[in-house]
């Protein structure tokens, strides 16, 4: 079984559609796609058939911070900072000016954008398994899920659930618990994939000074794709740059999926 693994890293994942572009050329398919953050929203329209791309890229190429959310947020830090203030609670001052006490900007927003533009019936028919993680902070756990284990009403608030990266925005709630980004747990669930069954892993990470999981580079059942340049900030919407990471998620794609002779 094939998986495609995506990172986590905010606007950053334009990345990954260029990526997807590489896969699609190479006509590379996959049986199961696994996202974390922003990688589980890419993920749903992965997970949907390489006929979504054309889409999935017309999405990232119109996407507005007002899509996601009309706080006003300030970013002063890389997304691999970002994960480790949940660690490290006194950078939260120099990641936002905002009203501190929502811990993070409301995703309403986001919420109706990708319940307008994810085809949920599609997704679930599809013979290509999704799955996610995140973190439920009510009853603490990790929480690993595939599309089977979601009821189909549910799916958008889980994807947004991993996407909920506080204190940039507001934990997510589901029924009567909260959830946060499930990147605090693993922001590229490779180990996940394995436990779905997958014995060949393309793991697309969005860090760029320092892979998620460095010691999977070397490991049989992985294809380590990663920046090979700067991709900028996490939380910027800025149409220059989103364009220049899919082309440089494209480059990355195909010199690793060329040398690996997929």
């Amino acid at each position: 079984m094939r998986a495609i693994v995506l990172g986590g890293g905010g606007s950053l994942g334009a990345y990954q559609i260029g990526v997807w572009k590489a896969l699609k050329e190479l006509e590379v398919n996959y049986d199961l796609v696994v996202g974390t953050s922003i990688g589980a929203v890419n993920g749903a329209l992965m997970a949907q058939g390489l006929n979504t791309y054309d889409f999935a890229k017309e999405l990232w190429d119109t996407i507005t911070i007002e899509d996601v959310t009309t706080d006003d947020i300030e970013m002063y830090m890389d997304f691999t900072d970002l994960y480790n203030t949940i660690k490290s609670f006194a950078s939260i001052f120099r990641v936002i000016k905002y009203n501190f006490k929502t811990l993070g900007a409301d995703t309403t927003n986001f919420k109706n954008y990708l319940a307008e533009h994810i085809n949920l019936d599609k997704l679930y028919n599809s013979d290509i398994l999704f799955a996610l993680n995140t973190i439920n902070i009510t009853i603490p756990h990790v929480v690993n899920k595939t599309i089977n284990e979601i009821p189909k009403k549910q799916l958008i608030d889980y994807i947004i659930a991993s996407c909920s990266a506080i204190p940039v925005l507001q934990p997510h709630k589901i029924g009567f618990q909260k959830f946060i980004d499930g990147g605090y747990a693993d922001n590229l669930a490779i180990d996940y994939a394995r436990e779905l069954g997958a014995d060949e892993i393309i793991a697309v990470d969005l860090n760029y000074l320092k892979p998620t999981h460095e010691e999977e580079m070397k490991s049989d059942d992985v294809i380590y794709i990663f920046p090979s340049e700067p991709l900028g900030s996490f939380f910027s919407f800025n149409k220059q740059e989103i364009q220049q990471n899919q082309i440089i998620g494209y480059k990355d794609a195909m010199t690793t999926l060329l040398l690996k002779k997929i």
